[in-house]
């Protein structure tokens, strides 16, 4: 791939995953953490430099189907913590 090629991939990528940014930092944050390891395995394993780019940018756009989710939905503490919602009745004997 030349370097205008990737530079205009790597712009496109960044343009179409800030919505994630902006929605949910710790998703964004996750995703960037996921094309690292996953970028860096690639590497490791001898890939070619095309194809380590490309596992890095699915890497960011693994949970991009994220930005279709209410942001409440994805920023509620998980079950059971301090702050969860209870639905009626549950944990009642």
């Amino acid at each position: 791939m030349s370097p205008e090629m990737r530079q205009l991939l790597n712009d496109t990528v960044t343009v179409l995953a800030s919505p994630i940014a902006v929605k949910d930092p710790y998703t964004a944050q996750h995703s960037r953490g996921v094309a690292k390891i996953a970028g860096t395995s690639a590497r490791e394993l001898g890939a070619a430099s095309d194809f380590i780019h490309g596992i890095h940018v699915m890497g960011l756009f693994h949970d991009l189907g994220k930005i279709a989710i209410p942001g409440a939905i994805l920023t509620r503490p998980p079950p059971g913590a301090p702050g969860h919602p209870n639905p009626a009745g549950a944990g009642q004997l």
